[in-house]
């Protein structure tokens, strides 16, 4: 599973979304989730820096003439990339659906960078 989301330091958009994939490669069926939350690591110390709950995003809706099937996304809160730095990161969803509870991806994480900005925030 790969992404090329990337974010600046501070900042609390975009948000950060994934397609979720089954065992064959085809986007999950989400329709019985009943709660995902998405676990960031520092990719480089390993070390967690935040948990936030997620949402899946209607499957019914269409992005650019594709399903949004096995679509999730973490919105942000303020000071959350603060809280998580500068650097590469690596995001892992946790998936409770019918009472059982899976882990995706399966192998690996999805990655991902943040950035610092170049103005610093407190500059006007």
């Amino acid at each position: 599973m790969t992404t090329d989301y990337a974010v600046k330091l501070g900042d609390d958009d975009p948000p950060l979304e994934a397609i979720l994939k089954d065992g064959t490669g085809q986007p999950a069926d989400l329709t019985a989730v009943s709660e995902i939350w998405c676990s960031v690591r520092d990719a480089g110390t390993l070390e967690p820096v935040l948990s936030r709950e997620a949402e899946v995003v209607d499957p019914t809706h269409q992005t650019m003439g594709h399903t949004n099937r096995g679509r999730v996304r973490v919105t942000w809160a303020e000071g959350d990339t603060l809280t998580m730095g500068v650097g590469e990161k690596e995001a892992e969803f946790q998936v409770t659906r019918s009472g059982r509870l899976t882990t995706w991806p399966s192998a690996g994480y999805v990655p991902f960078t943040i950035w610092q900005d170049i103005v610093p925030d407190d500059i006007s």
